[in-house]
């Protein structure tokens, strides 16, 4: 009984990450375009997803947690090793296997289409710095005086005494 329930959470994980996958392509689009009110709402949609996720993910936890106890197992114990204990046979092993793979690879997509909007977000930024200091007033350098006038630094040379 409880471990169709742990399926179903996980079944249902794996349908979050992928809703945000799906978004996260979305964002990358709305980045390249420099549409920035697209970019917003996709952050506003994502934030429901990724509160299901956690709720979802601590709702795992916890069953993983009980049913280690009942079957009187260490209390912290990981996924992967919870499924060897639950597997009867090895068609039961094979469907977890083959779950706890779709997990991962939801995790794994999501993570890489999350750094990807995260370096094309970076060079955005970078491009807009360097445009806006492109634009700003130069500084005039203290270094560099008109010709008619001494600096100290001149002044400075000048009480040497080369007879010395």
């Amino acid at each position: 009984m409880q471990t169709r329930v742990v399926k179903a959470v996980i079944e249902s994980l794996i349908d979050v990450h992928d809703q945000l996958y799906a978004l996260a392509v979305t964002k990358l689009e709305a980045i390249k375009v420099g549409d920035h009110h697209a970019v917003n709402e996709l952050v506003i949609q994502e934030k429901p997803l990724i509160e299901s996720l956690a709720r979802l993910e601590s709702h795992r936890e916890q069953l993983i947690k009980q049913s280690a106890i009942e079957l009187n197992m260490k209390e912290r114990v990981t996924f992967s090793e919870w499924i060897i204990e639950v597997s009867m046979n090895e068609q039961d092993k094979a469907m977890w296997d083959a779950l706890h793979l779709r997990l991962a690879e939801s995790v794994f997509n999501l993570k890489q289409a999350n750094d990807l909007n995260q370096e094309m977000l970076r060079h955005s930024l970078q491009w807009i710095r360097l445009n806006l200091n492109l634009l700003q007033k130069k500084p005039k350098f203290s270094n560099y005086n008109k010709p008619n006038r001494r600096s100290a630094y001149q002044s400075a040379l000048s009480r040497i005494d080369s007879r010395a």
